[in-house]
């Protein structure tokens, strides 16, 4: 699911800001799942480990499970969490203290990514901090503190206001804004996809889907549409808090991240729209898809997770993207079109395909892929709709509705590429494999740029093609990216390609 990559590949490097990784790896080892003796000869305890920094395989786990906090289940947690009150918070972070012997807490403050924590019990009495008096405290084992039972580094909070601080922080406390962002013991939660006995499963019940806007300008507005029976999308009303603006946090980093909003209604269809065109670049991450919708001058993008991205913009260069979680019509399960020229431009899916719709469909480029086949094709017509279908594995197929009957059974000239078929490109001239902003260095900013090309959302030259194609199957997806992330934190120093110069 191409979606998951574009938070995970935020990573900078190894231990950048690993506090969610060390709080759920230490949660996992206290739940048995963690075999010490695998990672340090004679091992019995959590603590018999040598620190991070001087055990790779230690430090690999940990990042490993610094990532996983981008999972979709963890997110969603995220969000609820922000939703709830102080007292709400607290009581149920006793709640699992009383049936469990530790939790995982998460707490952040405007300005600040977040930091990630454990705590293990709790206690009543009077304790007063920074000149506040409180009546309880949450034991809490803190990656940043290097004091074992560091009463600085506990949760106070009032029994009756349910206000809270953390005194070893400046500015953690209620009372300035600081609020609590995860609470969870669920070790099948925290481990969903994980390497110790992870599973997969997740309910999606009450999914909250998230926008965000890696280009769009300050004057801009998001709606809440719904199709009606000519297919024109029409302004509906929103709850209070069903469309909240929130960013989204890189990876061991305090600055604020990308904008975007939580759209609490994960079934809804969504318009952005922007008052001056301008450059324009959005996804949405539903339940089921992950949709891209881009334009050079952008006026506004609508998002339905039936399976629609429609982009407006004056007579400008469009680019939308799909990738769908549920069945696909085809053996595909990602679409990108690209075309130019057009002020309206759209992508449907339908049960043999796609549609793609625009004023102007001349030289619109195609990209299909699954998990092991890409492929390329071009056309031109002069109809104001195409259906994009599968003829086989290897090859697209494009047909328009000459009577416009709503059949498209004229089938158009094309030829289709697979990326693995094509010839052989020139050996580059410079640069380094994985190094695609040319800065010298392998880091996850490059692993991004791949996938944002793998998406058509970026345009590499000829030379950076190369560079990006660093296992070596002839083309460029999300797994060349996933590649250099790993190899930017770490996780794999084996790729025979990456950091090699050619000249």
């Amino acid at each position: 699911f191409v979606g998951t990559w574009y938070s995970s590949a935020q990573l900078d490097q190894k231990f950048a800001g690993s506090c969610y990784g060390m709080s759920s790896t230490t949660l996992l080892a206290k739940q048995g799942l963690l075999p010490y003796a695998s990672y340090q000869p004679g091992a019995d305890e959590l603590h018999d480990l040598s620190r991070p920094t001087s055990n790779d395989e230690v430090s690999s786990l940990i990042t490993y499970y610094q990532m996983l906090q981008f999972k979709t289940g963890t997110q969603q947690r995220y969000k609820t969490v922000l939703k709830r009150s102080n007292e709400e918070n607290i009581k149920e972070l006793l709640t699992l203290l009383d049936s469990n012997d530790t939790v995982l807490v998460g707490f952040k403050k405007d300005g600040w990514g977040g930091h990630a924590i454990l705590a293990y019990s709790y206690e009543y009495g009077s304790y007063t901090k920074n000149g506040v008096t409180y009546q309880g405290r949450i034991r809490i084992c803190d990656p940043n503190s290097s004091s074992k039972n560091d009463e600085n580094y506990y949760i106070y909070f009032n029994t009756k206001t349910y206000s809270w601080a953390i005194p070893a922080y400046s500015g953690i406390t209620s009372t300035k804004g600081a609020v609590f962002m995860y609470i969870g013991a669920d070790i099948n939660l925290i481990n969903q996809g994980g390497y110790l006995s992870g599973s997969n499963a997740l309910n999606n019940d009450n999914f909250i889907a998230r926008l965000d806007a890696f280009s769009v300008s300050d004057n801009r507005s998001v709606a809440k549409v719904q199709a009606g029976e000519n297919g024109t999308y029409m302004a509906l009303n929103a709850a209070p808090g069903e469309i909240e603006e929130d960013y989204s946090y890189v990876l061991g980093n305090e600055s604020e991240g990308t904008v975007g909003y939580n759209l609490y209604d994960g079934d809804a269809a969504y318009k952005v729209s922007q008052n001056e065109g301008d450059k324009l670049e959005l996804s949405i991450t539903y339940d089921n898809c992950y949709l891209i919708g881009g334009s050079k001058a952008g006026e506004s993008v609508i998002f339905d997770k039936s399976g629609y991205v429609e982009v407006h913009g004056e007579s400008a260069e469009f680019a939308i993207s799909m990738t769908m979680n549920d069945e696909s019509p085809t053996d595909w399960f990602t679409v990108a079109v690209k075309g130019q020229g057009s002020d309206t431009a759209a992508l449907k899916q339908v049960e043999n395909g796609w549609v793609v719709s625009a004023d102007n469909l001349s030289n619109v480029e195609v990209k299909v892929n699954n998990k092991y086949d890409m492929a390329y094709t071009t056309f031109t017509t002069k109809y104001p709709s195409a259906l994009i279908y599968e003829i086989n594995e290897d090859t697209i197929g494009i047909a328009v509705d000459k009577d416009e009957n709503g059949t498209y059974e004229t089938v158009l000239d094309t030829k289709t590429t697979k990326a693995n078929n094509e010839d052989p490109t020139p050996e580059p001239t410079k640069g380094i494999y994985g190094d695609l902003d040319g800065d010298g260095k392998i880091t996850s900013a490059d692993s991004l740029l791949i996938l944002r090309q793998s998406v058509s959302l970026e345009h590499f030259d000829e030379v950076q093609k190369i560079l990006a194609d660093v296992d070596s199957d002839n083309k460029i997806t999300s797994a060349d990216a996933l590649e250099v992330l790993r190899y930017s934190v770490g996780l794999s120093q084996n790729n025979p390609k990456i950091s090699k110069e050619y000249k």
